[in-house]
Order: structure tokens, then C-alpha cells, then sequence
């Protein structure tokens, strides 16, 4: 090591110049300053990255740097404000639309920077999350669309099977009732009667438990029996009988618009007599 400014040999590690006395550290403290002092270029891609999250590369006018949104506010805000009634619209908004946009040249033609600093196509679509919410929202709306379609084909077969042991019922009561007849000439006042030796047990409507609506009328020795169905349509109620009054006590009514009773669970009378 060696004075620079008159070659007197120094030994190592010292500050100061045994010939001429000059500091060896002002050489360094200059060099430092000046390094400090001189104005260090920094690239327009630097300032892109630390301001931006999106750094972009236009495949039609060739700019680097910062893009900018392509998706204008209001219509997002009108993508997500019908979500929950139309999602595929939002879906589709997202999908079939681009994140960014050349500033210069207002080009969607263009790559987006990755992770890995390499420059990638951009593809239509939303964040990640927005799509996940969408697709959760069209998966819900169609297993709930789904799950109605199901219930309402098991109501319905529900009502098919209640509607088809009600008129089972009817048909074994009204045989019930002739082996009644044949036994002691005449049916009975009430229909637990029949029971046990005609009938195990008097049935009862599969809906609410409620007995089958029977009336006898002694002087014209005539039965009335019904149960109110749940279908308007059954094929049932073209044959019966549709009787209103067959005496002054006969309460039912066997129109096929209305209830045998008021405490029927149905509400169309399907409605037997021994005419």
C-alpha cells in the first residue's frame, strides 16, 4: 500500500502518511460521497412494479409498464347487482370480459407480467375469488331448482298413493257393509259396527286419522259413504255416486267440488251408496 500522493510506502491499516501527512481515508470519503451524491437511474419498469400490481406488455403498440383497468366500474357494479337472480350473467360478464387494458393504446392485446417475470396472455376473467362465489351461487340456484323439481314430483306421487288407499278404503267398507246386510238384513248405524267381524278395524283417512264420513238412513234404508280425494282430476270421480242428501240427516256432500265434511283433509268428495 502506497501513497498516492507521494508514493511513500504505508503500512497496512494506517490513516495517515508518513511523508507528507495525508489522511489515507479522505480518498475513501470522497469516493463514498460521490457515490452517494451521483443521481442512479432507475427504470420506468421498477417504478411500474412498485406502484402497480399488474405489469403489462401490449402486443399492438409494444408499451411496458402499468396497465390499466379494462372493466369499467358501473358495469361491474351492474354485474354483481344481479347475482342472485341472474349469475350466469355475471359469470359471463367476468369470463367473456379482460382484467387489463393498454393506457397508450387502449389494446387488450397484451401480457401480464407472472410471478416468474415472464410476460403471460391475458385471459378473460374475473379474480379467482369472484369467480369461485359466482360458480358457488349457479351451483346452489340449480341443486335448489333441482331439489324442488324432486319434492314436487314426490308430493305429487305422495298424493297419487294417499288418493288411491282412500278409495281401497271406501270399496272395503262398502263390502263390508253387504256382509253386513246379508247377515242381519238391514247396515248398520255407525261403522265401528262392523268391526271386528266384517272389518279388523274402521279405517281412517291416511292424511289426518279422521273417520270416513258414513250416514245411514234407517227409513230409506239407504248407506251414504265418502272420502274427500286430493286430485280434482282423478278418474274416481266420474263414477260415483255424487249424491247430496239421501235424508234429512244425510250431512254429506258428494260433489266432486267440494268436501264430503268439513273435517276432511281432501277436497273433492268421492262418494258410494247402495243404489
Amino acid at each position: 500500500m502506497f501513497c498516492s500522493n507521494c508514493g511513500n510506502k504505508l503500512l497496512e491499516g494506517a490513516k495517515f502518511c508518513g511523508g507528507c501527512g495525508k489522511s489515507m481515508a479522505s480518498k475513501e470519503t470522497d469516493k463514498q460521497q460521490a457515490e452517494l451524491n451521483s443521481p442512479k437511474e432507475i427504470s420506468k419498469e421498477s417504478t411500474y412494479q412498485s406502484n402497480s400490481k399488474a405489469i403489462i406488455k401490449c402486443g399492438n403498440c409494444g408499451f411496458v409498464g402499468q396497465g390499466e383497468p379494462a372493466r369499467r366500474l358501473v358495469f361491474k357494479i351492474l354485474a354483481w347487482s344481479v347475482v342472485w337472480f341472474a349469475p350466469l350473467l355475471t359469470l359471463l360478464y367476468f369470463l367473456a370480459t379482460h382484467k387489463y387494458r393498454c393506457p397508450k393504446c387502449k389494446s387488450t392485446f397484451l401480457g401480464v407480467k407472472n410471478d416468474q417475470g415472464v410476460f403471460i396472455g391475458q385471459k378473460g376473467g374475473g379474480s379467482r375469488w369472484a369467480i369461485i362465489i359466482v360458480v358457488l351461487i349457479v351451483g346452489i340456484a340449480v341443486i335448489g331448482i333441482l331439489a324442488s323439481i324432486v319434492l314436487a314430483s314426490l308430493n305429487s306421487a305422495r298424493i297419487k298413493s294417499r288418493d288411491a288407499r282412500r278409495i281401497a278404503d271406501i270399496k272395503r267398507v262398502q263390502l263390508a257393509l253387504e256382509l253386513y246386510y246379508d247377515s242381519f238384513s238391514e247396515y248398520p248405524a255407525l261403522l265401528t259396527a262392523l268391526t271386528p267381524k266384517f272389518l279388523p278395524e274402521a279405517p281412517t283417512d291416511p292424511s289426518n286419522q279422521v273417520a270416513y264420513s258414513y250416514i245411514f238412513c234407517s227409513r230409506e234404508k239407504k248407506y251414504h259413504l265418502g272420502s274427500s280425494l286430493e286430485e280434482s282430476g282423478h278418474s274416481s270421480l266420474a263414477t260415483d255416486s255424487d249424491q247430496t242428501s239421501l235424508c234429512t240427516s244425510d250431512t254429506i256432500n258428494g260433489l266432486d267440488s267440494s268436501k264430503c265434511s268439513e273435517t276432511d283433509f281432501g277436497g273433492h268428495c268421492y262418494d258410494v251408496t247402495n243404489d
